[in-house]
């Protein structure tokens, strides 16, 4: 096979890869609970100008960011506290580069539906 046929082979492969990573990303996501006024009300208990588009632009994120590397947890998984420290975590020892509001609005998202989860 020449070099322009494997290169040609390898960026197909990737390509493919690209479009098989959104596909899971978008099934993980379905999965994943929407927030409601009742994630917001809990999430007002320790940051009282949280919204229900905070909550969802957080939801969002975790599904582009996180999802575009790894398979989602289920945000019930951990409780609240845990899911501080998995985002340090992901920046620390991984080198993910979260923008300081993107990475609240994770945290908000993730900890809202945990607690609401939790008996």
């Amino acid at each position: 096979m020449t070099r322009a046929a494997q290169s040609k082979r390898r960026a197909t492969r990737s390509v493919s890869l690209s479009w098989l990573g959104l596909l899971c990303a978008a099934g993980c996501a379905a999965g994943l609970p929407r927030p409601t006024d009742q994630h917001v009300s809990v999430a007002r208990l320790s940051d009282p100008s949280v919204s229900l588009a905070d909550l969802s632009r957080g939801r969002t994120l975790y599904v582009e960011r996180c999802g575009s590397c790894h398979a989602l947890r289920d945000p019930a998984s951990l409780p609240p506290p845990e899911w501080k420290h998995e985002l340090d975590e992901m920046e620390t020892k991984q080198g993910v580069r979260l923008e300081a509001a993107d990475s609240r609005d994770i945290l908000r998202y993730l900890s809202a539906v945990s607690d609401v989860a939790r008996p």
